[in-house]
């Protein structure tokens, strides 16, 4: 395993980093939010009613005018349709939350900022760990390489030393770790 694949691993499996990274979006999000506050309100209103007739009103004339106006002039006068709709549209700028919506603005920018710079601190964190794991596991890998190397040596030289007393080439030895290998 090389320290990039090391860093990487450790870098995808912090919980840390995905911490700050998701209240980093949070604060992206509700800034968007707030942001909308800004633009104008777009409403629409829409009414659509169906009666079973519809409904009209008979205008009755003086005597005096029937004379005048001819028949069926003024049959009756329509007071409500059968299917009565209406539609309406408004665009509206309100213009006194504009400073709050401004400050709300600001604050989750600034909220943005900051868990940007959690997110980066403890991905320096999780990097500096990584790399620190990842030189403290070679030292010892090489320190025991080192240990067993030694080990090695130490019973060839016992090996050895052993070979030449029963040799009768040196003396025997009366200390006591010299059976221990």
């Amino acid at each position: 395993l090389s320290l990039a694949d090391t860093v990487r691993r450790a870098i995808d499996a912090s919980r840390d980093i995905a911490i700050a990274a998701s209240e980093t979006d949070e604060a992206e999000k509700l800034r968007k939010a707030t942001r909308g506050g800004l633009g104008p309100i777009f409403r629409t209103d829409a009414n659509f009613l169906v009666w079973d007739a519809p409904h009209t009103l008979a205008v009755p004339l003086p005597d005096g005018l029937k004379a005048l106006v001819p028949a069926g002039a003024f049959p009756s006068m329509s007071v409500r349709d059968q299917t009565p709709r209406a539609f309406s549209f408004s665009l509206i700028q309100p213009i006194t939350p504009l400073y709050n919506v401004t400050q709300g603005m600001a604050l989750y920018q600034a909220q943005g900022r900051a868990s940007l710079a959690r997110q980066n601190t403890a991905r320096l964190d999780v990097v500096f760990r990584a790399e620190a794991a990842f030189f403290q596991t070679l030292v010892a890998t090489r320190i025991a390489a080192i240990a067993e190397a030694a080990h090695d040596l130490v019973k060839a030289h016992h090996a050895r030393a052993k070979s030449f007393q029963e040799a009768g080439l040196v003396p025997t030895f009366t200390a006591p770790f010299f059976n221990e290998f």
